[in-house]
């Protein structure tokens, strides 16, 4: 065989070594992308007021999250900010990650802050209604680093603030 033969013979069994390895990786790369989830649906449950004082206000916002996968998602970090009859009123995000179950609704709740002033007012505008509009907005963001926005309005009966809670 002439040195040119088999030169031309080498690099056609290089070419189709280096094309299958490429397939190989390609499809294994592939068979390693997960679908990116689809964002949870986030809805109000209550709001509880757990201290006033001269500083602040602090609350609990319990939330129903629902995973419409039909796998588990695992959100690492859930940040909201709650605007009440179209005024912000106040953020805040989850203090540990929460597994949400594939195809169901898990309760959530979220340690949330106000300026006293801030509170003050939000009475002052909503002492005369039975119920307050309100305006959910945030982001689950998963371990992988996605980032799923959600947005949700709805009405809640206002809670009588004005008796502490025993």
């Amino acid at each position: 065989m002439s040195g040119n033969a088999r030169w031309h013979g080498v690099a056609a069994a290089t070419r189709r070594a280096v094309a299958v390895a490429l397939l190989v990786a390609l499809a294994a790369g592939c068979a390693t992308f997960a679908p990116r989830p689809l964002a949870p649906r986030v809805a109000v449950e209550d709001l509880a007021v757990n201290r006033l004082t001269a500083a602040d206000a602090r609350f609990t916002l319990g939330l129903a999250v629902s995973n419409p996968n039909a796998y588990d998602l695992t959100v690492d970090t859930l940040d909201v900010a709650l605007a009440v009859e179209g005024e912000p009123f106040v953020t805040g995000a989850l203090r540990a990650p929460a597994a949400l179950r594939a195809s169901a609704v898990t309760r959530v709740e979220i340690e949330l802050r106000a300026s006293l002033l801030a509170f003050a007012a939000a009475i002052a505008r909503l002492g005369r209604l039975s119920s307050i509009g309100y305006e959910l907005s945030g982001s689950a963001i998963g371990p992988d680093g996605w980032r799923l926005p959600f947005r949700r309005t709805g009405e809640l009966p206002v809670p009588d603030l004005a008796v502490p809670k025993r």
